[in-house]
């Protein structure tokens, strides 16, 4: 199935630190709208963020994917200037461009691979599970299943439904780091895996998708 997802690159550096700073920038600009900050009025929603701030190539930017890319189409336009602060740093925001992709979402019988940065798979639930556990595989296919389960949480968020069983292999898996996030101290990973599904590059998948965690690029 058919997905949209529009880019809004802007031609400001960013570090990682600062992207909840412009992410209640945009949240502002856009004056609530619940898209932008992933809550309703019963709380926070759990469901698959459809717009989403990143770090690209060093730059600010933000993606919004079907309905929610065409509120950012209609918010930017190349060019666009605003005013926003970023912790005690006052940036003057500049729109270098605003791009529509639209990838085929499926199951594929050629295998994708793709690189995946700071993913959070671990949490306080199962991280006695994954420390449980003896050997580098057993722990790798741990991995695996959870990931496994990031993507059916991200079609699932789409109304997407597969007609196969969605495969994940972890083919290399970097160090990992400690990222703080809320106050509670997390693993990240950075992996290069292998899927049967076609996914769309940058998105963001598992824990935290919306802020520039689990990013995806598929390595062609």
């Amino acid at each position: 199935m058919k997905i949209r997802v529009v880019t809004v690159l802007f031609a400001n550096k960013i570090s990682v630190r600062e992207i909840p700073y412009f992410r209640g920038s945009i949240i502002q600009l856009a004056d609530g709208d619940e898209h932008f900050h992933n809550h309703t009025e019963n709380g926070f929603a759990y469901s698959y963020p459809l717009i989403q701030y990143k770090c690209l190539n060093g730059m600010a930017a933000v993606i919004g994917i079907n309905d929610a890319g065409d509120i950012l189409e209609r918010m930017f336009t190349p060019s666009d200037c605003f005013l926003c602060q970023w912790g005690k740093r006052r940036v003057n925001m500049k729109v270098n461009s605003v791009n529509t992709e639209v990838c085929d979402v499926e199951v594929s019988e050629s295998p994708r691979v793709y690189v995946m940065e700071s993913w959070l798979p671990i949490n306080q639930r199962n991280y006695p599970e994954y420390r449980s556990l003896i050997s580098l595989r057993q722990r790798i296919e741990m991995l695996e299943k959870i990931l496994v389960g990031n993507i059916l949480s991200f079609a699932k968020g789409l109304h997407l439904f597969f007609n196969a069983q969605v495969e994940c292999e972890i083919m290399r898996m970097e160090k990992t780091k400690t990222i703080s996030y809320k106050g509670v101290e997390l693993t990240g990973f950075s992996v290069t895996f292998c899927t049967n599904v076609v996914l769309p590059d940058n998105i963001g998948l598992g824990k935290s998708a919306s802020v520039n965690h689990g990013v995806i690029k598929q390595i062609r």
